[in-house]
């Protein structure tokens, strides 16, 4: 189920962030040159998964815009802003993306990522417990019945015989392999929210959830009254397995009805009519009270604000838990990329889609659903999706299965060089004898390691002596020479999984995760995420979450005093407790954001 830009899961899918958000992030890094590793940030948009969140592998660059150093072209958006403020973008703050970018990567670019050994020195992770040691778990199912027609994230339908189709019990076993994994390699204790998305995973089998919770449980990880989400596909099938899934641990449910016009379902090549939509939030109801959300599509070629509105109105009747609102985008690659471009469909201009959504906050807003964060609206506190709470706010996340993108600190970096022996000490049979049994996997997946890769982590270590922590010895944030350079330390990973399922598993087999690519982001990049991620909502960046990752440069030091025109508009309000957005803000985001990063980057010279 997909909605937008990925799969419904950056978590992941964002990831995970908008396409303003990776350019001005990577423009931050051309301003301050840090050493080669962290040159640039993954992207959060339809990167192909490799992480999904869009999928075969999440591509940092598959969707950014050419980048460039110079200081004029940083400053560029926020003069056209001011040339054409009202008309530039009232819908930019939707950007065209999901929270679950951040879990998985689209499929536009399906070069797999290197593989990249683990750097072999010891990180400096001056974080709070209370930070390192909760995170929440994203589970991608790689397998769809059939492809929407907007969709260019990275999934496969499985056919007998295909390279990437896994037999159920192999990709399981994997999955939970590598979620015990990636807790036994990091500080996380405890994890507060699991969603398994795809993909369309309420077509694997309820026994998978069973297997992830088992594991969580035995470990003591999973909080009591965990939030656990399922995607679901509204097809007759998949609604007679809900009871199934709730058994096995299901307590939420997001279902990705997208329209209640039969016409628009076939255009989307969706494979559930609009009487098994009806029937599957009702059986939810029954299941799940007051705790299912709904997807919904507007920007389709029918709509006019008169007909979205009766839409609209039509879903809380049958929803009024939970709603997310998401803008149909044509990606090049999709079937309705062609169709666009053949002239066969036309969608609204962009002054009508900013209508559309105006139109929709209004009517949700009367029947007492709020917006709490851009793309969603709840009727109450508890109706909140806690697991993409996380995300905005800047939560670590770890994805698990082929094309998941992960947000981590890592424990103490060992040393690369293992043997595959070590690797595989510990993997369950089942998987070992589920790849031994596919001799065409092992065949046609290519060698994942090279000297030339193994040279250039070498080289990103040396560059890196100026952040490693000497061991005995204790970090002190007053013994920094500045600001800036506490501001690129290395503080947590961004990784990338294999987006093939065949080349996931093998990597899997391997060294117990599917990772392709990791990224080492710095201080000032994990602020900037959250400081793009936590303006979407409505409780804004806090200067407590802030602190975290900026620990000697307070919200109040970057911004007091330097917001000028953006507070004088009403789109911006600063407190001592946090930067948020207003309601009129939020409608301009993107050209918020360039100023906001400006800001910081003059703070960091």
């Amino acid at each position: 189920m997909n909605v937008l830009l990925l799969p419904h899961s950056l978590p992941v899918q964002l990831t995970m962030i908008s396409k303003w958000q990776s350019l001005i992030v990577k423009l931050i890094c051309c301003y301050h040159p840090t050493p080669s590793y962290t040159s640039h940030t993954l992207s959060h948009t339809k990167a192909t998964s490799s992480h999904t969140h869009a999928t075969a592998p999440h591509t940092p660059s598959s969707s950014s815009r050419t980048l460039t150093s110079s200081h004029s072209a940083f400053r560029s958006p926020i003069q056209s802003f001011n040339r054409s403020m009202t008309k530039l973008s009232r819908i930019s703050s939707l950007w065209h993306y999901h929270s679950f970018h951040t879990h998985t990567a689209s499929f536009a670019d399906p070069t797999p990522f290197p593989t990249q050994p683990i750097p072999s020195y010891t990180s400096t992770t001056p974080l709070p417990a209370s930070y390192t040691t909760v995170a929440s778990v994203y589970v991608h199912w790689p397998y769809c019945r059939q492809r929407c027609s907007y969709c260019n994230f990275v999934k496969f339908v499985p056919h007998p015989g295909a390279r990437w189709t896994l037999p159920h019990d192999v990709l399981e076993d994997a999955i939970v392999h590598e979620v015990k994994h990636s807790l036994q390699h990091s500080h996380i204790t405890q994890v507060s929210s699991v969603f398994f998305g795809g993909g369309t995973p309420s077509l694997a089998r309820p026994k998978m959830v069973e297997k992830v919770l088992r594991v969580l449980q035995s470990k003591g990880h999973l909080l009591e009254g965990a939030e656990v989400t399922l995607e679901v596909n509204p097809t007759s099938l998949e609604t007679q397995t809900l009871r199934e899934f709730k058994e096995a641990g299901i307590n939420r449910v997001s279902i990705g009805v997208q329209s209640f016009d039969a016409a628009a379902l076939k255009l989307l090549n969706r494979d559930h009519s609009v009487k098994e939509a009806k029937n599957c939030l009702q059986a939810a109801q029954s299941l799940f009270p007051g705790r299912i959300s709904m997807d919904l599509m507007f920007g389709l070629p029918h709509h006019n604000t008169e007909r979205w509105e009766r839409e609209v109105q039509e879903a809380v009747a049958l929803c009024c838990d939970h709603l997310s609102l998401y803008q149909l985008t044509v990606e090049k690659g999709t079937a309705l990329y062609r169709q666009v471009m053949a002239g066969e469909v036309r969608l609204p201009e962009q002054d009508q889609m900013a209508d559309l959504y105006a139109v929709a906050v209004q009517a949700l807003k009367e029947v007492g659903l709020y917006r709490y964060e851009v793309s969603n609206f709840a009727c109450s506190q508890s109706t909140e999706s806690i697991h993409n709470k996380g995300y905005w706010q800047g939560q670590q996340y770890i994805g698990v299965g082929p094309g998941a993108h992960s947000r981590v600190v890592p424990q103490v970096w060992k040393s690369a060089e293992k043997s595959t022996k070590q690797r595989n000490a510990g993997l369950d049979g089942s998987i070992a004898k589920g790849i031994s049994e596919n001799d065409e996997i092992r065949s046609n997946t290519p060698s994942l390691h090279s000297s030339t890769n193994e040279s250039a982590v070498n080289k990103s270590n040396d560059d890196m002596t100026c952040l490693a922590h000497v061991p005995g010895t204790e970090h002190r944030l007053e013994d920094s020479p500045c600001t800036s350079t506490m501001a690129h330390q290395v503080i947590r990973e961004a990784r990338v999984n294999a987006a093939d399922p065949a080349s996931w598993l093998q990597e899997t087999l391997k060294k117990g995760n599917g990772i392709r690519k990791t990224e080492h982001q710095t201080r000032v990049v994990v602020a900037s995420e959250y400081l793009a991620s936590g303006l979407r909502t409505r409780k804004g960046v806090t200067a407590e979450r802030w602190d975290v990752f900026l620990p000697y440069l307070s919200l109040g030091e970057v911004f007091v005093g330097e917001l000028g025109w953006l507070e004088d508009a009403g789109l911006v309000h600063l407190s001592p407790e946090r930067l948020r957005a207003t309601e009129e803000g939020l409608a301009l985001l993107d050209a918020i954001l360039p100023h906001l990063y400006n800001i910081l980057h003059d703070h960091l010279r």
